[in-house]
């Protein structure tokens, strides 16, 4: 299976199998100083020195994890999860079959060429990315969806100063809000131009197509989504992300009311 930066994941990888050899290269000198009755003084100050690396493999983990299931996905978890005597041997041998494995995508490509573009979760706004990773990792894709989506409303909500959730709360955005809901502006759009019209009529029917469209039909239904089909949500959300992060709180803007629609529109 096709990833978007193979060279990347295969330094991840080497980053973790450098830390399974410094960890097992601590725990061979905890376990000679325990046979030497050295100083308990100097085998505390190795434990230490291992507790550090192994908090650096658990955190590194879950990114391996991920990587081993996009192109290993019938053995990812063969051995990830256990922590017996030989895991650091065992987890060493299971993080080389993945090096291995990168190196025949790469080559891979190289003869055919890349399958197509791929989306990098990681590089997702981290509003969303950050609030679904966790539950993207353990499968559970809705939730994650559900999860980006809470996310992406707090920070809105900070933002702006507003109250409101779903879609009142992006109904207003971008256009003239109510009081308790500041609007928010591109700034570095030059203003009575149609390129600023567009951006912000634009941006406004884009959050309330998010909150009708994603949150309301995910939220309301029991059904697990597909993996593409939630990483194209999440796409979708950090777009919307991008643009809150990125606009200024209005001040004031002069409005119109579109006589059809209804809509209040920016000017």
């Amino acid at each position: 299976m096709n990833i978007a930066e193979p060279d990347k994941a295969r330094e991840k990888v080497n980053e973790f199998i450098d830390l399974l050899d410094e960890l097992g290269e601590h725990e061979l000198q905890i376990s000679e100083m325990k046979w030497n009755s050295l100083e308990v003084i100097d085998i505390a100050y190795q434990d230490r020195n291992a507790d550090a690396v192994r908090r650096k493999i658990h955190e590194l983990k879950p990114l391996i994890q991920i990587i081993s299931k996009r192109i290993m996905p019938d053995s990812y978890l063969n051995i990830f999860e256990v922590e017996d005597n030989n895991w650091i041997m065992d987890v060493k041998a299971e993080a080389e079959k993945l090096i291995g494995t990168i190196d025949m995508i790469t080559t891979h490509n190289k003869i055919l060429g890349p399958e197509g573009p791929a989306l990098v979760a990681e590089s997702l706004h981290p509003w969303i990315w950050d609030a679904a990773m966790k539950l993207w990792t353990d499968g559970h894709y809705k939730q994650a969806v559900d999860n980006a989506w809470n996310n992406l409303v707090k920070h809105t909500q900070n933002k702006t100063g507003s109250k409101s959730t779903g879609t009142k709360l992006y109904s207003n955005l971008f256009t003239c809000g109510p009081n308790d809901n500041r609007p928010l502006g591109f700034s570095k759009i030059s203003k009575e131009t149609e390129d600023w019209k567009s951006a912000h009529q634009g941006a406004h029917h884009y959050g309330m197509g998010c909150a009708l469209r994603i949150r309301n039909l995910t939220a309301h239904t029991t059904d697990e989504l597909d993996e593409q089909k939630a990483l194209e949500y999440l796409a979708a959300l950090s777009v919307l992300a991008q643009w809150v992060d990125e606009a200024t709180v209005a001040q004031s803007f002069r409005c119109s009311v579109n006589k059809s629609t209804g809509d209040a529109l920016l000017f």
